[in-house]
């Protein structure tokens, strides 16, 4: 009988973490209305132990979203545009196999629950033993430490997306094919209700 292991998604693990983003996090910040917004762009892409991965061909930008109002917001990431030397890119997700675990596993349950196979049960030597070893309930074990779960949650994933009325953080991702060192300015642009734009300023 397989054993499943919980697992939690990236989003779930970033809105549970105990490390709560501040504006003071971001060089770039501005106000709009119901929600204050910091950027920073990271010129070397994401950091080595980052749980997500972009090739090389992407642009990263560390995002912090600060709901203004006690009801809160609906955060999606094509409501961020990036001005490259004035060139308007939309954010994207990098693509399939885009985690850490995937690239370095060939397994094709590395983003799935872990499953155990257990120790080989011995043949019982009696239909009275058989009986006894039938009626043995057999319980899920879970793999999940304390430890290993603080690290998760304290790690940035990619920006969540859904409602929320507390401030969130992680990257958006910008496709560019060109060369990053050639950059002169970059601009972020947020587009929230009705259609008004929020611009910063982060090169």
């Amino acid at each position: 009988m397989a054993i499943r292991a919980v697992v939690l998604w990236p989003t779930l693990a970033l809105l549970l973490a105990g490390q709560t983003p501040k504006p003071a996090d971001y060089g770039a910040r501005i106000k709009a209305a119901g929600i204050e917004i910091g950027a920073k762009y990271l010129p070397h892409g994401l950091p080595s132990d980052a749980p997500v991965y972009a090739p090389k061909n992407f642009l990263v930008v560390d995002v912090g979203v600060f709901p203004q109002a006690k009801n809160g917001l609906t955060i999606s990431k094509s409501q961020f545009t990036l001005s490259v030397d004035g060139k308007m890119l939309a954010a994207q997700t990098p693509g399939a196999g885009s985690s850490r675990a995937s690239l370095n596993s060939t397994s094709n349950d590395s983003d799935s629950a872990v499953q155990l196979g257990g120790p080989p049960i011995p043949v019982p030597s009696s239909n009275k033993a058989r009986e006894l070893e039938s009626s043995m309930p057999r319980r899920p074990i879970s793999l999940d430490t304390e430890e290993s779960a603080t690290s998760a949650r304290s790690r940035k994933v990619a920006l969540p997306e859904g409602s929320t009325n507390k401030p969130v953080s992680g990257y958006l991702f910008f496709r560019f094919d060109g060369d990053p060192n050639s950059i002169r300015s970059l601009e972020l642009t947020y587009t929230g209700a009705g259609g008004a734009k929020t611009k910063i300023r982060i090169l």
